[in-house]
């Protein structure tokens, strides 16, 4: 099920920025991270792209939080905490955008294709 979802996917949202000039997005692999995630394929999923590994861990940590301020009145998120993590998935899809690129443009690399085919 979560093959033909990707497939659908890439073929109707397919990455315009790599398909005219031949660079990844910021996000490129972002939904094959995603499909995989839900698969249960960590280590494939943050090949592809990091951040959705780091926004379900995120989601897992504000619920608990949520819940633990909800249920027992502790410390609730504060804006600054939430900040900081805005920033840090912005990080994370810069240096792995920064690191997919240099491999494909300067090493020759397509490392998303490589994945697709289970490389």
């Amino acid at each position: 099920m979560w093959e033909n979802l990707s497939r659908l996917l890439r073929g109707v949202l397919g990455c315009y920025l790599y398909d005219l000039h031949g660079v990844y997005c910021p996000v490129c692999g972002g939904t094959r991270a995603t499909v995989t995630l839900m698969r249960g394929e960590i280590v494939r999923s943050g090949a592809y792209h990091p951040l959705p590994i780091f926004l379900a861990i995120t989601l897992l940590l504000f619920v608990f939080f949520w819940m633990r301020f909800l249920l027992h009145r502790g410390k609730k998120p504060s804006a600054k905490t939430v900040l900081v993590f805005i920033y840090m998935g912005m990080g994370i899809t810069l240096i792995n955008w920064i690191v997919k690129n240099y491999i494909l443009l300067g090493l020759g690399i397509d490392i998303l294709r490589r994945l697709d085919r289970g490389l």
